[in-house]
């Protein structure tokens, strides 16, 4: 399925985000591989239409689109492969994937993966804690984005 790569393979930057990474969550993952597949194969994991990537935390395994494929430049490409990557290691540390917000906004921000400004109510919070949807990277990069910019010493 697909072809398999370690992060060096695909791009040298990937090793240094594997760091901070590490650094960050204070745990280290091993080799983390990366599976570029086609949509054919993409289909076959059942995904919603929107999903281009995933983490697969048990086999310390990343799968995406192949670049060409998924709709976004070379850079977006290695972002997203990066988002995944945190997936990888808040599940590793944490043990669960929720709040689905903090979930996929953590990964958005660590991946440099800017969504749109919107404005949020605790409700929202509430309601988002195990709800994974596209609604989840937005509202999650911008709770995260507020909160570091508001504790800017």
């Amino acid at each position: 399925m697909g072809k398999i790569f370690e992060l060096g393979e695909i791009d040298k930057s990937l090793i240094s985000s594997k760091e901070e990474l590490e650094a960050l969550f204070g745990i280290s993952t091993g080799k983390i591989f990366v599976s570029v597949i086609d949509k054919k194969e993409l289909s076959l994991f059942r995904k919603k239409d929107w999903v281009v990537g995933f983490a697969d935390p048990e086999k310390k395994s990343i799968f995406v689109l192949e670049q060409s494929l998924s709709g976004v430049n070379r850079e977006e490409w290695l972002k997203l492969i990066i988002h995944e990557m945190v997936h990888l290691f808040y599940v590793k540390r944490f043990g669960t994937n929720k709040p689905a917000w903090f979930f996929e906004g953590l990964a958005c921000y660590l991946a440099g993966q800017k969504r749109n400004k919107i404005i949020f109510s605790l409700k929202h919070l509430i309601d988002g804690f195990d709800k994974f949807d596209e609604s989840s990277y937005t509202l999650g990069y911008n709770i995260i984005k507020k909160s570091l910019e508001e504790n800017k010493a």
